[in-house]
């Protein structure tokens, strides 16, 4: 009567060879770099949505106050943003040369400021 060996095939050199087939780490690699790549470009998509969010709030502030005089309250509620998102909407607007300071806590439109204002209601038109 012959004798039987029972082999455990996980140890296996065959079984640990096929385990750790170059062409799983490969494989492994290209899912890791493409969604790093698809982790970025979503990255750059909400900067983009971002930029263009704070553009138009922008331009919507500009247009409240090239078409009349507007208080810190009422543009607040109207754009539906807080104290801090209007401070800086200001403050970028400032920089870019389309408001500047009146007095203390007031700002107006410059001359830029209208210029651009009538080239945009020229472009509706």
């Amino acid at each position: 009567m012959a004798k039987k060996i029972r082999i455990n095939h996980s140890k296996s050199p065959l079984n640990r060879f096929k385990q750790n087939k170059p062409g799983k780490e490969i494989k492994s690699k290209d899912l890791e770099e493409k969604i790093q790549n698809l982790e970025q470009v979503i990255s750059r998509t909400q900067q983009v949505i971002e930029d263009f969010e704070r553009e138009e709030k922008r331009d919507q502030l500009l247009q409240m106050m090239y078409q009349d005089d507007v208080d810190e309250d009422f543009v607040k509620t109207s754009m539906n943003i807080s104290e801090n998102e209007l401070n800086s909407l200001i403050e970028d607007l400032i920089s870019c040369g389309f408001l500047q300071f009146v007095s203390g806590d007031e700002v107006e439109l410059t001359p830029d400021g209208v210029r651009y204002m009538k080239n945009q209601d020229s472009r509706l038109f």
